[in-house]
């Protein structure tokens, strides 16, 4: 196709010729690309997850380089296979790239979906522990995109909060003891943003109190009590 091009380019007089050339190349991708989608449409939901899983499979033995630099993509293909758990996690990385990069929305498209994801799995420290660190993590592109005072925003906070109250209910160390710092100061700044300040000193107060905690219990690990 682009030799045609670029020979009726050179010579005018080829240049029905070759736009000939070319409408007939479209339309044989056209056509390939109908067939392969009327194909796979026609596939029962059995069969079209083992061709999501082995599609998977492939990605992960046989193009390793792609699976690393595109998480989203074997995330996409494990979860139409079924694979949630593993699906999950993948697009847990993919959001967590994005971010990385700034691409604040691709970010909370992806991790708004692991997060739906785990949602789904049974209940277990470590499936707890990732959605805390993955709703966290959604709460930095949700501030920029849709603003601090938002619904949605809002919404993820409380519940990065309520994640974060129940695995203490349940003794379960957080991974990052700041977590709970970061949550607040997201409360903090969108009840800023809304003049509530009834609620933001008592905000304060439990920023006071966590503070405190900390430094008892760095006094009580470094033993200088």
């Amino acid at each position: 196709m682009r030799f045609a091009l670029r020979h009726a380019r050179r010579d005018p007089g080829t240049q029905a010729k070759g736009l000939r050339i070319c409408a007939y190349q479209h339309f044989g991708l056209d056509l390939a690309w109908f067939q392969v989608h009327a194909a796979y449409a026609t596939l029962l939901r059995e069969p079209r997850r083992a061709l999501h899983a082995r599609i998977a499979e492939a990605l992960e033995g046989e193009f390793a380089e792609i699976s690393e630099s595109q998480p989203d993509l074997l995330a996409h293909h494990c979860t139409e296979a079924g694979l949630i758990d593993k699906a999950a996690s993948l697009w847990g990385k993919a959001g967590q790239r994005s971010l990385a990069r700034s691409a604040l929305v691709e970010a909370t498209a992806q991790l708004t979906r692991a997060l739906g994801q785990m949602a789904t799995l049974p209940a277990a420290p470590a499936v707890r522990r990732e959605q805390i660190k993955l709703q966290v993590a959604l709460l930095n592109p949700l501030m920029h995109i849709k603003g601090y005072g938002a619904a949605e925003t809002r919404a993820a906070v409380d519940r990065a909060r309520l994640l974060i109250d129940e695995a203490e209910a349940l003794g379960e160390p957080r991974e990052d003891p700041l977590l709970l710092f970061s949550v607040l100061y997201g409360c903090w700044v969108a009840k800023l943003v809304t003049f509530d300040g009834d609620a933001l000193r008592e905000l304060a107060v439990q920023f006071l109190a966590l503070a405190e905690k900390k430094e008892q219990q760095f006094r009580s690990w470094s033993g200088t009590n």
